[in-house]
């Protein structure tokens, strides 16, 4: 390689190794002083393996090691797991509106971050607890493993679960609190419904066939995305001291999660035409089933679904539960597979 080629890499790598060294100092710079010593906060060290470990653990370490293990029965754990979270996300939601909106003296419309201000303390304090359940959300994850419900561990659960935490550390080492916490406000309203939701789940199909709520709670996150989005951005037009690079963080992670959760939402509810759909949210498998009437006395299996004959519909352990007109009745099993 000619001397002056070489030349020139040298002086571009270098070039380059300043310029990444600069934006680090920068944000060095911009951190928020009251989370620098903090757990996992401020090098982004131990997060990065953190989730990277993550990744490995679900999808190449854990599906070879139940690869020739029988799955394990969790129900009882994860039922105890998602009630402690019910009442985890209802201690924080009541922490950070008592702490803002309701007692914190916060603005409906605008609110900045005063980094000096001592009393913030707790409500960043509550925002990094926060972050560690959302940490221990990677349970959820685990329990499809031990389970091997492999085909439940989705582009989205794995995508969300692991931008959460990400995120979670960003704003904790940049700006937890101001106008993003109405972003949490909303989170954990959202996580006390879904655990809800998964704690009923898991008390099987006589609790299940009341679950026909399930798509309202992606309707929900739908929903909370699209609010937060236009709520962070009103920095963007209102100076009330919040910064503009965090708006810019937060309305485009909340911009990328909708279009996941709106793409998700479509295929699921909209397109689907095949009598079992795919919920890849929380860490239960709940089941519901509906009917459509068939021709009179057909019966077998059609297009991958039971055909009942002479009206008798059964609930998939073989009793019989209802009649209807004496018309045959195709049994469709919704297989709800959450998040």
């Amino acid at each position: 390689m000619p001397f002056a080629s070489r030349f020139t890499e040298v002086e571009h790598s270098s070039t380059m190794a300043s310029y990444v060294m600069d934006l680090v100092e920068q944000l060095k710079s911009q951190a928020d002083p009251r989370t620098k010593d903090f757990p996992l906060i401020g090098n982004p060290t131990m997060v990065v393996t953190l989730i990277a470990g993550y990744l490995y653990v679900v999808k190449v370490w854990g599906p070879r090691y139940m690869e020739d293990r029988k799955a394990y029965d969790l129900k009882h754990i994860i039922m105890v797991y998602n009630a402690c979270m019910v009442m985890l996300n209802t201690f924080f939601f009541y922490k950070f509106l008592s702490h803002s909106y309701l007692g914190g003296g916060y603005s409906w419309i605008c609110q900045g971050i005063d980094f000096k201000d001592p009393g913030s303390i707790a409500i960043v304090s509550y925002c990094w607890w926060y972050f560690m359940v959302r940490i221990l959300d990677f349970a959820d994850t685990l329990f499809f493993l031990l389970r091997k419900k492999f085909s439940h561990i989705s582009f989205l659960h794995v995508v969300h679960h692991s931008l959460v935490v990400w995120n979670g550390w960003l704003f904790i080492t940049f700006g937890a609190d101001g106008q993003g916490i109405m972003g949490v406000c909303i989170n954990s309203f959202i996580h006390i419904v879904m655990y809800t939701y998964y704690f009923l789940a898991a008390l099987g199909p006589s609790v299940q066939k009341y679950l026909w709520w399930k798509k309202y709670i992606t309707t929900m996150q739908i929903v909370q995305f699209a609010v937060f989005i236009a709520f962070v951005s009103v920095p963007l037009f209102k100076d009330c001291g919040y910064p503009r690079f965090l708006t810019y963080l937060a309305a485009s992670q909340c911009f990328f999660f909708l279009v996941l959760f709106v793409n998700f939402y479509i295929h699921t509810y909209v397109r689907t035409k095949r009598g079992e759909v795919h919920f890849f949210c929380g860490n239960y498998e709940a089941t519901s089933r509906a009917t459509v009437p068939l021709k009179e006395g057909e019966k077998g299996t059609k297009n991958g679904m039971t055909v009942i004959e002479n009206g008798a519909l059964t609930n998939g352990n073989g009793h019989v539960n209802g009649y209807v007109n004496g018309v045959g009745l195709k049994k469709r099993e919704v297989k709800i597979r959450t998040h």
